[in-house]
């Protein structure tokens, strides 16, 4: 399945994968969702309301934390997708396209 998803080569008695760790990487685009939600975000809308003090406080500690909360299911599908299809290390959905292409230089999908 890793070689239909990814450039495979053969060599030297087995197959291994071309992988570009920038794009094509679940498991640290998953850890780094997940890092800077529960190690930023979270803490930033927990201390903001503590520490602030002015009018709307209450909407801005209710955003920073609703869209931490939406980044962290994102990074918690992620997650369970890495752990569902083990080979998803190779192709994550989210950066289905390599950089080239995103930037137009490349026609293939």
């Amino acid at each position: 399945m890793a070689a239909t998803m990814a450039h495979a080569q053969e060599g030297g008695g087995g197959t291994t994968t071309a992988v570009n760790p920038i794009w094509d990487n679940c498991v640290i685009t998953h850890g780094t969702i997940m890092g800077f939600v529960f190690a930023f975000l979270l803490p930033v809308g927990a201390i903001i309301i503590r520490v602030a003090s002015f009018r709307g406080l209450v909407w801005i500690h209710a955003g920073i934390q609703a869209f931490a909360y939406i980044l962290a299911l994102v990074g918690l599908g992620l997650g369970v997708y890495i752990a569902v299809y083990p080979d998803s290390q190779v192709r994550c959905p989210i950066f289905y396209r390599s950089a080239t292409s995103i930037a137009g230089a490349d026609t293939t999908f």
